[in-house]
């Protein structure tokens, strides 16, 4: 299912799971852009907006962090650890 994601997609990814864990809540853009590497804000949008596109993340546009990472998603990356194939930590402790 990662198959249809790019890295940088990947990346975003792992870092809203791993932000929502820590923080119980959803990370800002600039929060986003900080823990990827990324210059800008508009560059968390557009991969937000792309993982949205996607089927992997739900955002209530118009609202502060509310970017949510859909059931699916967690079930692939919850498979993932089970197998050995991502560190659990890494992946939230999921």
């Amino acid at each position: 299912m990662l198959m249809n994601l790019s890295t940088r997609e990947r990346n975003v990814l792992d870092f809203i799971i791993q932000y929502q864990n820590e923080h119980k809540c959803g990370p800002s853009l600039q929060e986003i852009a900080d823990g990827i590497g990324v210059a800008s804000r508009s560059s968390s949008h557009r991969y937000m907006t792309s993982l949205s596109s996607k089927g992997w993340l739900t955002v209530g546009y118009g609202r502060r962090r509310s970017c949510m990472v859909s059931q699916e998603a967690l079930q692939y990356y919850e498979r993932l650890a089970r197998v050995g194939r991502i560190n659990t930590e890494a992946a939230g402790r999921l």
